[in-house]
């Protein structure tokens, strides 16, 4: 199937969205449950500000000084959102070398079409934590992955369009429209990894075969533009999301004032430890050993939710540690490196974790290993709203994932 240039911005609104499993969005301006007090007991932002270019020293697009939310912005997002492009770009390639010849697909393309889906999963990953930019516009997040799924919404509608087999659904102009359920990551995940131990739907010979592959080349060129789009959005000059925080973090800006900036970089590193702690440990961990439920991870199909897992607290890490490690220390230098500490000591037991997690969950002599991990994270998340946000003068309130 042949596919045009991506679409335009405008025509990228899905008409059909199930629930938003993640729960409501908070406003880029004013996090839920996130509010400046004190302002009068700590130094002028213009002071802070001048104190922390002179650490770091000045440089940054248009002349802007190098703050720690910019420097943040500059070495972890931005990277990472140019990493999910490259890493669209090279599924969408397998998949059409996959599909090139019109016949069901070898065993060794299904496996390098996997390969790619995993790289892309863990790609997407190191996105999941922000609460403000792209990612939360034009419903980005449950497009690229719709999860968690608790109706198996994209199981359901993936096996009508299967059945249906309409290609005008398929086109640049259309496919964007349908159910955010049947564009993301997991539709993928089905056309490759099937239940029951049957055929993947993509190495079928039959007109259903064919439409699978028709069906994977269209996610995946939607996803390959969304990234695109996302990453168009962080460094658009001028009113790209990059500048908007550089305008921020020097006082007044488009995102409110540093307070504002600083109450959104907090909450993002929380919700990524939220979503690694309740979403994709806790889940599949279940009530007991007795009663796990490891189809509850995150892509347990693909075996990859233990790195999308650690990619997800590497996201967290890499923010605290680059855009309010740096002001948290001016006030507590010790507090800082406990924070560093206990988030490098939390990856590091997570990556000793072997995969796949839907085998760990059931196993009494590693299950522990997972607990003690979601522990550690509850004890960080702690320390997060009982120190650090005091430090900084915001107030940490319910996080909307607390939880789920």
């Amino acid at each position: 199937m042949t596919f045009l240039r991506p679409w335009k911005k405008k025509s990228m609104t899905p008409t059909k969205t199930p629930k938003d499993p993640l729960g409501p969005k908070p406003s880029p301006s004013n996090h839920e449950g996130m509010k400046r007090k004190g302002l009068g007991r700590r130094l002028r932002p213009s002071v802070v500000m001048g104190l922390l270019a002179a650490a770091v020293g000045a440089t940054s697009a248009k002349g802007a000084e190098t703050t720690p939310e910019l420097t943040a912005i500059l070495s972890e997002t931005i990277p990472a959102h140019e990493a999910l492009v490259a890493q669209t770009s090279a599924l969408s390639r397998t998949i059409d070398a996959m599909c090139s010849e019109g016949k069901g697909a070898t065993e060794a393309e299904i496996t390098a079409a996997r390969e790619a889906l995993g790289n892309a999963l863990a790609a997407w990953a190191r996105l999941q934590p922000y609460t403000f930019g792209p990612v939360e516009d034009q419903n980005h997040r449950a497009r690229f992955e719709f999860w968690p799924d608790k109706s198996n919404a994209t199981g359901r509608q993936m096996e009508g369009l299967l059945r249906q087999r309409d290609e005008a659904l398929l086109t640049e102009a259309v496919f964007p429209t349908t159910s955010v359920a049947v564009q993301g990551l997991p539709a993928l995940t089905v056309l490759l990894y099937p239940r029951d131990g049957a055929k993947p739907e993509t190495a079928r010979t039959d007109a259903r075969g064919a439409y699978a592959c028709q069906l994977a080349q269209a996610i995946d060129t939607n996803l390959t533009a969304m990234s695109k789009d996302m990453l168009d959005s962080w460094t658009a000059p001028d009113e790209g999301w990059r500048d908007r925080v550089a305008a921020t973090a020097q006082g007044e800006g488009p995102m409110g004032d540093v307070a504002a900036l600083e109450s959104l970089f907090l909450a993002t590193v929380d919700q990524g430890l939220v979503l690694v702690k309740d979403l994709k440990l806790e889940r599949p961990l279940g009530e007991s050993f007795k009663k796990p439920r490891p189809t509850l991870a995150e892509s347990p199909e693909t075996g990859q939710s233990l790195r999308m897992a650690q990619e997800t607290l590497k996201a967290s890490a890499a923010l605290y540690e680059l855009g309010l490690g740096p002001k948290v220390a001016m006030v507590d230098a010790a507090l800082d490196t406990k924070v560093r500490a206990d988030l490098a000591d939390i990856g590091a037991r997570l990556a000793a974790i072997d995969p796949p997690l839907s085998a760990v969950v059931g196993d009494l002599s590693r299950r522990f290993r997972v607990e003690d991990v979601t522990g550690r994270l509850d004890s960080l998340r702690a320390r997060l709203a009982l120190n650090v946000a005091p430090s900084l003068n915001i107030v940490m309130g319910f996080n909307s994932l607390d939880g789920d």
